[in-house]
Formats: structure tokens, C-alpha cells, sequence
């Protein structure tokens, strides 16, 4: 049987390999360098394609990446940007790395051939089990260790390590694939895809990369620290409703315990879960052979075992993710969002071309809970019906709430600052601004100073109505002081800076006043400050400094607190 008769007439001899479906007739077989022959497609992203392809020199089933062409004519970086992608993969030679196995060119077009690995993903698994058993997720993170700890050795980072890249063999063992944005620790910095560009998924991202530095090998312990605890709980630490949301909650919010949503882990095993998920790089793990020496299950060592994948799906060397179906899908979010030295890193979002670990939703948590996955959320005493909920868990949900609209609207703006108007650039940092502040009197000080300045934008016509009303609507909640009695003033000082020249010529005294009144810290004080107010308020309504009918409704406002402290 000779070599050259195509991979069709060969799909007998290779059952466990053949394609899915094959066209009976296919009008022309397309071979690269006289040699290797493409099949299927296994999956597309942004930047290339992978396809199921047979080597005609070697006889055996490859998968080869393809840059997309339009993406080779529009970008000339594409071509070296593969080709370093190779290079660096290639430099690997361990049982738990997907191999290289040859890097080429055919007709201008760069390509390069991959070992093909049959068998699931980590993230097929957790989407069909929800959370899979402690044991089974220490083999695997072992493995992965194993993969980086040789990776690192050789001034490789991943860049990358997420549950899509983890591969399950049918025939047993763990792969880590896709070093795809691996670079070399001892190259210059700037990263092979553009200066600026954080490259990474979202869910995955250790929090220096998220703040445009260079990251290292602690970062990829952090990512894989990320992909552990989703084995472990059933969900990554941090879900938000935007990749920009994401990258802020690995930079600045705290840890959701691990211990909260796996009691069944042991405690040294979520000790180290934790330790690697450290936001300063300097408190993880030394290395990977020393998170390796502390992952273990119920205080046991143990081996990298080869956990059994699901038989009978594909997985190969991805490319970074195709689009989510919809119009966010259509083009590359490249997010001018994270100030870091004043400078704005641009991230290049990869999980937002391929939600492969959430299909119908990339970032936000699924509304089913896949098969096998326990129930979260508060015990429920069997003898009442409802968990319970007391007053301090609703206000950190309305806490939560709010930094959600805040991100939101960060997120929203960051795809395009400037269609909010020339102050567009500038909104997108005040925002940011308030969102890295530690919660407390500083940060809603900031919020209220930012309100006024969104204000002033608008009255200018140098931000858009809509978008600025929007803004403000966000940071009013973030800007309200503690005491519950201020809360009607604080919504006052954010109609008041809006509209101020419609409340009339003393409209920016009233504000002042208004900010004064929400700074001070003595109940005392605000009454004085609310009663001083109110008699304010009636000599410019006596002397139609003030709209009548907006300054009566500010009077109602201030009485409760003008009257708190008697």
C-alpha cells in the first residue's frame, strides 16, 4: 500500500485515529511541503488554526498549525511570531509537554507540526464533572509540574497554563500543551506579541501579568494554582462579568478560602493551593519542584499518577481560542484598562477568542451546574427552609454589587475610550483609580471627586451625557460614607453635580457644602453641618438663587440627619 494514497484511504488503518466525518469526495487533498497531508480541522482562534494532518514520510498522524492568511497579510509579526512559538516548544523534551516535531514553510506560509494527542482536556473533564476527586487533581497538577519545572529550567515560561491546555491521554499520563507564548526568560522584554500586551486567559492570569509586568516562572505556579482550585471547588477564585473585572480581582481582591467551597480538602492541601495563588510572586513557591514537594492529598505524597481521560475525543495543541459566537466575538479584545506606571497595559484577552472553558459564557459562571457537581452556596438547616442570611451577608452582596458595576463599566469602556468623547481616556482612569483604592473613606473620597469631575466633562460636552450619567451612577454607591442616614445625601450630591447649573447659581455651593457634609465623621457634626445647610438652603430659595422646588426636596433630604443627633 503505497504512502502517497492520501489519509483517506488510509482511515482503516488508523480506526482510533480517523476523523469524526470525512467528505467521501474531497475535491483536492491539501499537502504542506510534500509531506504532511491536512485532515480536520480541530479548532480555530485568532491568530491560527490546528488541523489533524498525516505525515507521509514518518506514516503516522501529526497536528499542524496554520496562521491564518489574512492574519499573515495584516500583520507581518505573524510569520516570526509562530516560528519563535516553535522554536521555543521545540527546545522541550519531556513526557508531560506535547512535542514539536518539525517547524516549516510552504509557499510563504510558516507552519508547524505537533505531536497529536488523542484523548480529553482537563477542562472537557470539569465541565462534565463540575469538580473532580482531590487525588485525582494532585496527579494532575504533579504532572503539570513536572512539564514546567523542565520548562523552566530552560528560561521557558508558559505564559498560559489553563484547564484547555492540560491534556488527558486516552492512553493514560498528563500534557501540558501550547507553549505557544512561551518566551525565553533571558530575551529582551516586550513579549513577541507587541510591547504592552499582556498575553493570557483571564480566569488564569497571575496578578503581575494582569498589571503589564513580565512574568515569570511564579507565574505560571499562580495560574496552575488557579486551575486547582477550580478542580477542587468546581469554579475558578474569581468570576466577574468582564475580562477586565477578572484581572482586577486577581490584582486586588482577596482570596475566596478554599476551604469555604471544598470542605471535603485536606487542610495541607489547600495551604498550598493558596500559597501558590499569593498575589506578591515572592510568597508562592520557590520553584516548581518545591510546590511539587507540598501538593499532596490527605498529608500523603503523591506520584504523578495517570488519571483515565474520556475516550473518544480529540485533543491537540490549541490554537489561542476561537471567537465566542456574537458580535464581543468578532474582533480581539485588546483592553486599554490596567494603569501601571501611569502607563495603559493593553491586554490581549486570549480565553475571550475561545470560551472553551464555558462555552456559552467565557467569563461568568454557567446557570446549570455541570453533572456531578455539588450544590454551592449557604448550608440550609434541614429544619428551616431557607439558608441563613443575616444583615452583615446582605450588605457585603450589595458591597459586591457595586464593585461589579463599577467593572462593568470599566470593562464596557475600555473597548473604546475614545467613542465616549475626548475625555474618554481620562474617565477610563479616574475609574480605575477609584476601583485600585482599598475600600474605606479614601476611596469614596475618590469616588466623589471623581463624580465631580465627570460632571464637569459633561457640562463641557468633552464626555458623552449617557456615558458620564452611567459613570456617576457607579461611583455614587462607592462613594457613600458608612452611616446609613448619609445614604440619601450621597445620592443628592451625585444629582446635584450633574445637573448643577439647573439647580441654579448656588448650585456649586450647595455641592460643596454637600461634599463637606459627607466627609464629616461625628454624627454631631453632619447635624450641624445638615442644619446650617437647610437654613442655607432657605435664603436661596428666598432669594431665587436656588430652584425652588429641587432646593425644598435637598431640605427633605438633610432633616433626618440634621435631627440624628438630637
Amino acid at each position: 500500500m503505497g504512502a502517497d494514497r492520501g489519509i483517506l484511504d488510509r482511515a482503516d488503518r488508523y480506526p482510533e485515529d480517523a476523523p469524526a466525518s470525512l467528505p467521501s469526495e474531497p475535491s483536492r487533498v491539501t499537502v504542506l511541503a510534500d509531506r504532511y497531508e491536512l485532515a480536520e480541522l480541530l479548532g480555530s482562534g485568532g491568530m491560527a488554526r490546528v488541523h489533524a494532518a498525516y505525515d507521509r514520510r514518518l506514516d503516522r498522524r501529526v497536528a499542524v498549525k496554520l496562521v491564518h492568511d489574512e492574519l499573515l497579510d495584516a500583520d507581518p509579526n505573524s510569520r516570526q511570531r509562530l516560528l519563535r512559538e516553535a522554536r521555543s516548544a521545540a527546545r522541550l523534551d519531556h513526557p508531560n509537554t506535547v512535542a514539536v516535531h518539525d517547524v516549516g514553510e510552504d509557499d510563504g506560509r510558516p507552519f508547524v507540526v505537533m505531536e497529536l494527542v488523542e484523548g480529553a482536556t482537563l477542562a472537557d473533564r470539569l465541565r462534565a464533572r463540575g469538580r473532580i476527586p482531590a487525588d485525582e487533581a494532585v496527579a494532575i497538577g504533579r504532572a503539570v509540574l513536572d512539564a514546567l519545572e523542565a520548562a523552566h529550567a530552560r528560561g521557558l515560561v508558559h505564559r498560559d497554563v489553563k484547564p484547555s491546555n492540560v491534556l488527558l491521554p486516552t492512553r493514560g499520563g498528563v500534557k501540558l500543551a501550547d507553549f505557544g507564548i512561551a518566551k525565553a526568560l533571558d530575551t529582551a522584554t516586550g513579549g513577541v506579541t507587541g510591547t504592552g500586551q499582556v498575553v493570557g486567559s483571564p480566569r488564569y492570569l497571575a496578578p503581575e501579568q494582569a498589571a503589564g509586568r513580565e512574568p515569570s516562572a511564579a507565574s505560571d505556579l499562580y495560574s496552575l494554582g488557579v486551575v486547582l482550585y477550580e478542580c477542587l471547588a468546581g469554579h475558578p477564585p474569581f468570576e466577574r462579568s468582564n475580562p477586565v473585572a477578572v484581572a482586577l480581582a486577581h490584582q486586588q481582591d482577596p482570596l475566596p478560602p478554599l476551604r469555604d467551597h471544598a470542605p471535603h480538602v485536606a487542610p495541607a492541601l489547600v495551604t498550598t493551593v493558596e500559597r501558590a495563588l499569593a498575589k506578591d510572586p515572592a510568597d508562592r513557591f520557590v520553584d516548581a519542584a518545591e510546590m511539587r514537594a507540598h501538593l499532596r492529598a490527605d498529608g500523603e505524597t503523591v506520584a504523578a499518577s495517570e488519571p483515565t481521560p474520556t475516550p473518544g475525543e480529540t485533543a491537540a495543541l490549541r490554537p489561542e481560542d476561537a471567537p465566542p459566537s456574537g458580535p464581543a466575538g468578532s474582533r480581539r479584545w485588546q483592553l486599554a484598562a490596567l494603569l501601571t506606571g501611569g502607563v495603559l497595559a493593553v491586554i490581549a484577552l486570549a480565553s475571550l477568542l475561545l470560551g472553551e472553558d464555558a462555552p456559552d459564557d467565557p467569563l461568568g459562571p454557567t446557570d446549570e451546574a455541570a453533572p456531578g457537581a455539588e450544590p454551592e452556596g449557604p448550608e440550609v438547616d434541614p429544619g428551616t427552609s431557607e439558608p441563613d442570611q443575616g444583615a452583615d451577608a446582605e450588605e457585603a452582596d450589595e458591597g459586591e454589587a457595586d464593585a461589579r458595576d463599577l467593572d462593568e463599566l470599566i470593562g464596557d469602556l475600555a473597548r473604546d475610550p475614545g467613542a465616549a468623547g475626548e475625555r474618554g481616556e481620562d474617565l477610563l482612569q479616574e475609574l480605575m483609580n477609584v476601583r485600585e483604592e482599598d475600600e474605606g473613606a479614601e476611596r469614596a473620597e475618590e469616588a466623589r471627586d471623581a463624580i465631580e469631575e465627570v460632571a464637569d466633562w459633561i457640562a463641557d460636552d468633552e464626555l458623552e451625557a449617557e456615558v458620564g450619567r452611567e459613570a456617576v451612577e457607579a461611583l455614587e454607591p462607592v462613594g457613600r460614607p458608612d452611616a446609613p442616614e448619609l445614604a440619601e445625601v450621597s445620592a443628592l450630591f451625585a444629582e446635584v453635580a450633574i445637573d448643577r447649573r439647573a439647580w441654579g447659581e448656588k448650585g456649586e455651593d450647595l455641592l460643596s457644602d454637600l461634599e463637606d457634609l459627607l466627609e464629616a465623621e461625628e454624627a454631631e457634626d453632619r447635624a450641624d453641618d445638615a442644619g446650617e445647610l437647610i437654613n442655607d438652603l432657605e435664603e436661596w430659595i428666598a432669594d431665587a438663587e436656588i430652584d425652588d422646588e429641587r432646593g425644598r426636596r435637598a431640605q427633605q433630604v438633610l432633616e433626618p440627619v440634621a435631627d440624628a443627633a438630637t
